[in-house]
């Protein structure tokens, strides 16, 4: 499954994609891939300290504050911004599965276990 996120530079490299993006597709998709490595470096990150110094308590400040999954949105950012360089209906599909199936299913897999922890209730409350 994961051989079909080299769909979009097969696409550019073989000439089936455009390989003459626009300044407006470039600018677009360097600003969702800055965001999302940032989101998604910077959400591990806190993560790692979080738990390292306050093991098996929740997280609900920082990047983790708006949203519980800043790394699956950080994800998705990046792999946007590889469909927004590429701009084919193929990868757009592609994505569209992998969101409404691998990740759906692993956020619903984290909630089940963070119930198991202390404070969930108002962690869930309060997102």
């Amino acid at each position: 499954l994961l051989m079909l996120y080299f769909l979009p530079g097969y696409q550019m490299v073989s000439g089936i994609a455009d390989n003459h993006p626009s300044i407006d597709r470039i600018i677009v998709a360097f600003v969702c891939y800055f965001f999302g490595l940032f989101l998604m470096m910077g959400s591990d990150i806190q993560k790692y300290y979080t738990l390292k110094y306050r093991p098996k308590k929740l997280i609900s400040t920082g990047f983790f504050k708006l949203t519980r999954n800043p790394n699956y949105l950080g994800e998705v950012l990046i792999y946007n911004s590889f469909a927004i360089i590429v701009n084919r209906w193929e990868f757009w599909g592609v994505l569209a599965f992998v969101y409404l199936t691998l990740f759906v299913i692993r956020m619903l897999t984290k909630d089940l276990s963070l119930r198991q922890k202390d404070g969930w209730k108002e962690y869930d409350s309060y997102m």
